[in-house]
């Protein structure tokens, strides 16, 4: 991979990529040698219009127990334990710069992660899946009664089904209609509602079509709009499809704002193992970026 280096150790390399839309900034620190306040760089460096933008940061580190630790911070400058495309966008970045060979495991806050890269798709294994949680019922919009799944994939998720995502009809008793725009803003409430306090959740759209395939928009947390497509949201909708499903699946293509994906996995009763999301990524560009002190980043 070519790289473009600034002048001197105040600047800072970086990789400009994309799975399926939900675009990252990807930085080397494999040497440790960056000395940033990380959640202040993220909410600098992602915000869009008035700076790089994207929907968050990854950034590679030595672990002594797997071939990299990927660290991932929101747009907001949360930091979050899995993400499903930044974990494809980080295993394609670290066998082009020769941190990894396919297949790889590298280490996340939610666990280790195994990784295969080809020139068509880049999947990862993500860990075991639960069923405990299950069916909830929130109150939002003034008495409006919403019924989720909730699910966590590393990520706390709420999958809410619905008739026609396109058209975004809730399924509820009688059909209730919200419109497409009214996606953010629905997502909003069930993200941050009294019952998920205090980690708060994503929030997925989805529409089962058939018995394999699904629609799916999410509104994600931490970045706190609609992406799209979340990797951890598209997995947590495809087990819940499975689970609602009158035909047992254990594959499902998964369509998503900006492409499609596919989830495999084994229904084990109780939980669901051998999961893995594969896709396609996109090199956007690389460039460099200076560094400030927090104190500089905060005036910017």
């Amino acid at each position: 991979m070519r790289k473009i280096c600034g002048s001197g150790e105040n600047y800072l390399n970086f990789s400009k990529m994309s799975g399926h839309g939900n675009d990252f900034i990807v930085i080397d620190n494999m040497a440790g040698t960056f000395d940033v306040q990380w959640p202040v760089f993220a909410r600098k460096v992602c915000e869009r219009r008035r700076s790089i933008g994207a929907d968050g940061v990854l950034l590679l580190g030595k672990d002594d127990h797997a071939d990299f630790s990927l660290r991932i911070f929101n747009a907001d400058g949360s930091e979050a334990e899995m993400c499903g495309n930044g974990a494809r966008c980080a295993a394609a970045f670290a066998l082009e710069s020769e941190i990894a060979d396919s297949p790889m495991t590298f280490h996340t806050l939610a666990g280790d992660i195994i990784a295969l890269v080809d020139k068509e798709d880049i999947s990862i294994k993500l860990m075991d899946v639960k069923k405990t949680e299950g069916n909830r019922i929130v109150t939002v919009r003034k008495g409006t009664v919403i019924p989720l799944y909730y699910i966590e994939v590393g990520v706390p998720h709420a999958v809410i089904l619905m008739k026609d995502l396109q058209e975004s009809s809730i399924l509820k008793g009688p059909l209730m209609a919200v419109h497409a725009e009214d996606i953010v803003d629905l997502g909003r409430e069930v993200r941050f509602h009294s019952v998920f306090s205090p980690r708060g959740a994503n929030v997925d759209f989805v529409e089962i079509i058939n018995s394999d395939r699904i629609r799916v928009r999410t509104y994600e947390r931490g970045v706190e709009g609609e992406t799209l497509a979340c990797g951890t949201g598209i997995i947590a909708s495809a087990v819940t499809a499975s689970l609602m499903a009158d035909k047992k699946t254990e594959a499902l293509t998964v369509e998503v704002p900006g492409g499609e994906l596919e989830v495999r996995f084994q229904d084990q009763g109780s939980f669901f193992s051998d999961v893995w999301l594969a896709g396609k990524i996109s090199w956007i560009y690389e460039g460099v970026t200076p560094l400030f002190k927090e104190q500089e980043w905060q005036e910017r």
